[in-house]
Parts: C-alpha cells; structure tokens; sequence
C-alpha cells in the first residue's frame, strides 16, 4: 500500500533531500503574516506564486561557455498527492524556466531526485 504524502511532509522532505545534495536551497514563505500585535494578518506584498523551495544550482561553465563558478536558480513547487498548481504558480515556473532557470512541481522526493539528479550530475 503507498501512502500519499501531505504537501508540507514534501516540502519538509525534498529540503531535507537538497540539503544532503549540498544544494543552497531555502523554504520561500509567500504567504501573509499573522501580527499578534494588530491581531490581523499584514499585507502581502511580495510576487504571487513564488515556489515553495528556492535554491542555486552550482555550474562550472557558464552559458556563454566561459569557465568558472555560476549559479541557476532553482524553483520547486511541492504538491501533495492531489494538489494542483495555481495559476499563478504555473506563470511563475514558466517564468523561471524561460529566463534560464530550473523550475520543478514534484509530489515525492523520488520525483525531485528524478529530475534533479541528471542536472547535479552532468554539470557539478
């Protein structure tokens, strides 16, 4: 029997997972922020559908070819075993992907080692 993960047991995984890769990743919270003080929730005001996890993929050539050290942005949105991506969320990968950038949605740490293993690999 498989048991679906909750998507925070994702995201807290698939951290985990980039952390035991050497991956310079970090939890993006995009959400709004209770203010005990106000007793209400403050303004968002940052980019709508940021991905859950953010990071820099290490290169050693550049994409111009030039030696030495380079980073990609790296994006992973985390789902649950039903959830859907947002239409915001959707434009955000698209965008990091377009502009050179690697953006994942992975519902599994097996998916996330799937897709990101061949770009650790070939290019550490």
């Amino acid at each position: 029997m498989r048991v679906s993960m909750k998507e925070a047991d994702v995201l807290t995984a698939c951290l985990d997972y980039l952390r035991f890769k050497g991956v310079f990743a970090w939890r993006s919270n995009n959400t709004g922020v209770f203010d005990p003080a106000r007793k209400c929730f403050r303004s968002f005001r940052g980019l709508k559908g940021v991905a859950d996890i953010l990071g820099i993929i290490p290169r050693q050539i550049g994409p111009d070819g030039e030696p030495g050290l380079h980073g990609v942005l790296l994006a992973v949105e985390c789902k649950g075993a039903s959830g859907r991506l947002s239409d915001d969320q959707e434009w955000f990968l698209e965008e990091v992907t377009r502009r050179g950038g690697i953006a994942l949605c992975v519902r599994s740490v097996r998916e996330l080692d799937d897709q990101l293993l061949p770009l650790l690999s070939g290019h550490a």
